[in-house]
């Protein structure tokens, strides 16, 4: 049982009057076992389609780390991502931002 994690995900996809509306939620809970401690892990994951080309999604776990995301497809095959992590749990670190372009 040392070194074992163990997860339980459960997704729901949530239909939308407009097909490209769509917001889909996931929930995990996960465990990690070892000698020193068992520790449990809740995650919560959102996902929203604001358009055909803009995805939003959102993650926040019991550690107290939040992410977001926001991915617009500007051009067929080329994004533009944001991203950023926040630890609400510990003041003594910064938020990290994050910009990416892919162009094809």
């Amino acid at each position: 049982m040392e070194g074992e994690k163990r997860a339980a995900p459960f997704a729901v996809e949530v239909p939308y009057k407009r097909p490209e509306m769509q917001y889909a939620l996931t929930f995990e809970i996960s465990q990690s076992c070892s000698a020193d401690s068992d520790i449990v892990d809740i995650t919560i994951d959102a996902q929203q389609a604001m358009d055909p080309s803009t995805i939003v999604k959102a993650r926040i776990n019991s550690f107290g780390k939040v992410n977001a995301l926001v991915q617009h497809e500007w051009r067929p095959r080329s994004l533009v991502t944001l991203c950023a992590e926040v630890d609400i749990k510990s003041t003594e670190k910064r938020p990290k931002v994050g910009l990416a372009v892919a162009v094809s």
